[in-house]
């Protein structure tokens, strides 16, 4: 969301320097406006810790601040039911010390009930089979917008697997390696440093493996971080996949085969800030939900009399609440804003609109113009997500053939209107 804020405002601003002419703009506006314009309106046993590396230095960052992301509020289940005693209090003291509440799951069985009103499902790697009744509830837990954090480790018991094939991942019973990049030279303690674009990886470029097993990720989970090509494991020859995640109807899963960065031994003192990072925007990842969003773009930013420009409408609204969408018509330059289009968006709609868009004979000046677009809380005005579409008018650049059959654009207002009411 952040990253789309700056970018809007990087592309008003840019808007808002170039040059516009006069000649023809306002008629342009009058002109799509009457076009468009509508009325709408724990503590455990250490398990399998791996041993310290006796040469590397425990007190590396004693002598400075330890840099911990501040976290959002929620509440987290330990799964203990199914032999797990890994101690994952490192971690969970600092989500505690957050504001979080976190609690143990101590006798069974996993039921649905029992994990209602919880944000995340923790599931250590686990020595006691899953019922199926379990595992149904775990999957109906995720489906309904829970989120499960699933954990493999280095040449154990590949139990855990009961659950997560379910989502396509399962975890292999052995050890990834890496004889180059590594930490502190310890082979079996990897640099991962291949990672995939998205949300759990962001603001983070390697992270320590601590002596973990490797998955196997089939859809519709995706691979997240995987070793490079001379990390191997028993399974692999290169690139093991150690990080996996999925989007699961309404709720998310995510998947590692190293628990060592939880354990108090290792949070917060050993790991690297990127560490404590990936963890903590895993938790983020996990808890985060789902919210109304809008993108707007044109299919190039130069535009040519007689040409036809197609503008792309991603609206989205999985909220039980309805929102209000806005189309504007900008001319930064002049300070010319004008509202086009308003619409209330019903509950879960979901829709892409590619509206053509003839462009005219408007004057030999050239000139810029912004479409810029927004949702907004009905009852309180608060703007929940915009973008917008800086597009340029060339007379000079040459002119091609216009549309033979270009429907007229208050026929595709009208199709826009109906397709939105047909859904509320």
């Amino acid at each position: 969301m952040k990253s789309k804020k700056r970018r809007k405002a990087v592309v008003l601003t840019v808007c808002a320097v170039l040059l516009i002419g006069m000649a023809g703009l306002i008629g342009m506006a009058g002109a799509i406006t009457a076009s468009v314009q509508a009325d709408n309106d724990a503590d455990a046993t250490e398990g399998v810790l791996p041993p310290m590396n006796q040469d590397q230095d425990q007190n590396q960052n004693q002598n400075q601040k330890i840099s911990e992301p501040i976290l959002s509020q929620g509440k987290m289940l330990i799964d203990r039911t199914h032999g797990q005693t890994f101690n994952v209090s490192g971690f969970t003291d600092y989500l505690v010390s957050q504001g979080w509440i976190v609690d143990q799951l101590s006798t069974g069985p996993i039921t649905r009930s029992r994990l209602e009103g919880y944000d995340i499902f923790l599931i250590p790697y686990a020595e006691i089979e899953f019922t199926s009744s379990e595992i149904d509830s775990i999957v109906s837990y995720v489906e309904d917008g829970g989120g499960i954090w699933v954990f493999g480790e280095y040449g154990r018991d590949t139990t855990t697997n009961s659950v997560s094939q379910e989502f396509g991942v399962t975890f292999n019973d052995d050890t990834v390696y890496d004889p180059t990049d590594n930490v502190n030279g310890t082979y079996y303690w990897p640099l991962i440093h291949i990672l995939e674009t998205h949300p759990i990886t962001e603001g983070v470029e390697s992270f320590g493996y601590y002596a973990g097993c490797s998955l196997n990720v089939d859809l519709p989970s995706k691979i997240i971080a995987k070793g490079d090509d001379d990390a191997n494991s028993t399974y692999y020859t290169s690139y093991p996949p150690v990080l996996a995640a999925v989007e699961y109807g309404s709720g998310k899963a995510v998947f590692c085969g190293d628990m060592t960065p939880l354990h108090p031994s290792y949070y917060p003192e050993i790991l690297t800030d990127e560490e404590k990072l990936l963890l903590s925007n895993i938790v983020e990842w996990l808890l985060a939900e789902e919210k109304p969003s809008v993108s707007i773009s044109t299919d190039k930013f130069k535009y040519c009399p007689c040409d036809n420009m197609k503008v792309t409408m991603d609206i989205s609204n999985p909220t039980d609440d309805p929102v209000i969408f806005k189309l504007y018509l900008g001319v930064p330059t002049f300070g010319y804003w004008r509202q086009i289009y308003r619409v209330t968006l019903p509950a879960n709609f979901n829709k892409t609109f590619e509206v053509p868009f003839h462009i005219g004979e408007w004057g030999e000046t050239p000139f810029s113009a912004v479409w810029y677009v927004d949702l907004q809380d009905p009852e309180t005005g608060q703007e929940l997500d915009a973008d917008c579409a800086c597009w340029s008018y060339c007379p000079k650049c040459g002119k091609t053939t216009a549309m033979s059959s270009m429907p007229p654009l208050e026929d595709i207002a009208t199709e826009i209107v109906d397709e939105i009411e047909g859904v509320a």
